[in-house]
């Protein structure tokens, strides 16, 4: 999977990550992200990694890994760069939750 990662547990929460932006890609260079320095520093709202690709893989992992649905909290939109950069957030956000009534967290 490109986009989707977990589920995770830690501390008795359990939660699947998407990411919406390539690696890296966001609109700050802080000195504390666990990631790393800023390798695309921009503030440029785009679809950067299409809704379409993560939403089929989103259904893919529902079919491939229902036995994990019970063990997820939530799920998050974050992972490698700012999500919000990713102009069709909202779409995202809507379709998940017509797949799922796992609450959407950023």
């Amino acid at each position: 999977m490109l986009y989707l990662y977990g589920p995770l547990i830690r501390a008795g929460s359990g939660f699947l990550r998407i990411t919406l932006t390539p690696y890296k890609t966001c609109d700050f260079d802080c000195i504390y992200c666990q990631l790393g320095k800023t390798k695309d520093l921009t503030a440029a709202r785009k679809e950067y990694i299409p809704i379409a690709e993560i939403i089929g893989e989103f259904r893919a992992w529902l079919e491939n890994y229902a036995q994990s649905i019970g063990q997820l909290n939530y799920i998050t939109l974050s992972g490698s760069g700012e999500p919000i950069l990713n102009e069709k957030i909202s779409q995202l956000i809507a379709q998940i939750k017509s797949l799922t009534d796992i609450p959407v967290r950023y």
